[in-house]
C-alpha cells in the first residue's frame, strides 16, 4: 500500500514568509500556519491492493473510496511552480471527479495509480 500526502512545500514556503513578515502579522500568520500544518498531516490520498482512498478534512472527516475497476480517467492540473500539482479521479459518470490537490510530483502519482489498474 502507497500512500501519498499533500505537498509540504506549501507549508516550508508559508513558513519562511511568516518569518519575514512575523513581526506585524504574527496572529494572521499563526493561523495560516496552523491551517497549512494540519490539512498536511490529515490529508492522504492512498493506493491500496483493491481501491484508491482519498481522506481529507481537518475538524470533519470525508473518506472515498474508488475502485480501481471503476476508474475512467485520471487528470493531472500541474502547477506553474516547482513540482506540485493536482490529482483528479474520474470514475462512473462522474463529471466533476475526485480531486487530491497539492501533491508532490503528481505525474508519479498517476503512474502509480495507472500500474495498480493495470495489474488488477
Amino acid at each position: 500500500m502507497k500512500e501519498f500526502k499533500t505537498s509540504a512545500r506549501t507549508f516550508r514556503g508559508l513558513m519562511i514568509l511568516g518569518v519575514i513578515l512575523l513581526c506585524p502579522t504574527f496572529g494572521l500568520w499563526g493561523f495560516v500556519m496552523l491551517a497549512q500544518w494540519l490539512e498536511y498531516k490529515n490529508n492522504a490520498l492512498i493506493l491500496a491492493k483493491d481501491g484508491v482512498i482519498i481522506k481529507t478534512g481537518i475538524l470533519s472527516k470525508h473518506i472515498n473510496e474508488i475502485k480501481y475497476s471503476k476508474i475512467n480517467s485520471i487528470s493531472v492540473h500541474k502547477k506553474w511552480y516547482g513540482d506540485m500539482g493536482d490529482i483528479i479521479i474520474f470514475a462512473g459518470n462522474d463529471i466533476t471527479g475526485l480531486a487530491f490537490k497539492n501533491v508532490d510530483s503528481p505525474f508519479e502519482v498517476k503512474d502509480a495509480i495507472d500500474d495498480m489498474m493495470n495489474s488488477h
